[in-house]
C-alpha cells in the first residue's frame, strides 16, 4: 500500500528541525515492519510551500 506523512509546520515554512527528523525517522522505521507498505510519500500540508 501506499503511506502519505504530511507536513504541516506552517510558522516555519515547513524548515525542518531536529525534532521533525525524529519524528519523520520514528514513522519511517515503524512503517518498515509493515509488509503492506510499498511506498512512502512525504507531502506538505502547507499550501505553496515544500520545505524552506
Amino acid at each position: 500500500g501506499i503511506v502519505v506523512l504530511g507536513i504541516n509546520r506552517a510558522h516555519a515554512k515547513n524548515s525542518f528541525s531536529k525534532n521533525l527528523v525524529k519524528m519523520l525517522s520514528k514513522a519511517v522505521d515503524a512503517l518498515k515492519s509493515d509488509k503492506k507498505v510499498r511506498t512512502v510519500i512525504v507531502r506538505s500540508e502547507v499550501p505553496g510551500i515544500f520545505c524552506a
